[in-house]
């Protein structure tokens, strides 16, 4: 699986995170921060263009990483948002109210982050191995699903998925 890692700072914990997806993964790693820019924009795009998942630390947002996980995601790749415990760096805004099934927001810490990578790798895989189904519905059934896509804040069909996965157990 290629993944595209996105670095905001060179902090001990994400070097370690840095350094377990390079020894488990194929990664294109991108530092921002740094004030030579390694790659052009067109470099970054193409990166996530080619990536199976895209993973960011999002300890100390910006812009730049706002609009690599905002295409990552008009792409339906399925993304990463990690942020260091040890930061106060809770994303908010418009970002952590984007109701996407392909993006996973998750604090880390230096015992943990293993196995939130691990999981979210699990998860992309079954992501990537979906089927697009349609259907007709009644009037009524599309008046349920719209109130509680805005009560949920979730797109309707994954209101869908939801209840089919629960009618499945």
């Amino acid at each position: 699986m290629t993944s595209v890692a996105e670095i905001t700072d060179a902090s001990e914990s994400f070097k370690k995170v840095l350094s377990y997806l390079n020894e488990n993964h194929h990664v294109f790693h991108y530092n921002h921060v740094t004030s030579d820019p390694q790659y052009s924009f067109n470099d970054l795009v193409e990166q996530i263009n080619k990536a199976d998942v895209f993973i960011s630390e999002m300890s100390k947002p910006s812009q730049t990483l706002g609009f690599q996980l905002a295409h990552a995601l008009q792409l339906s790749k399925p993304s990463l948002y990690l942020y260091d415990t040890s930061h106060k760096s809770r994303p908010e805004g418009i970002i952590g109210n984007i109701p996407s099934r392909g993006l996973k927001t998750k604090k880390y810490t230096s015992a943990n982050y293993k196995k939130i990578i691990d999981d979210f790798i699990s998860f992309a895989d079954k992501q990537m191995d979906t089927n697009r189904t349609s259907f007709m519905s009644t009037k009524e059934i599309d008046e349920y699903l719209d109130r509680e896509s805005k009560r949920q804040g979730l797109s309707k069909g994954e209101i869908i998925r939801q209840l089919l996965h629960k009618s499945m157990k």
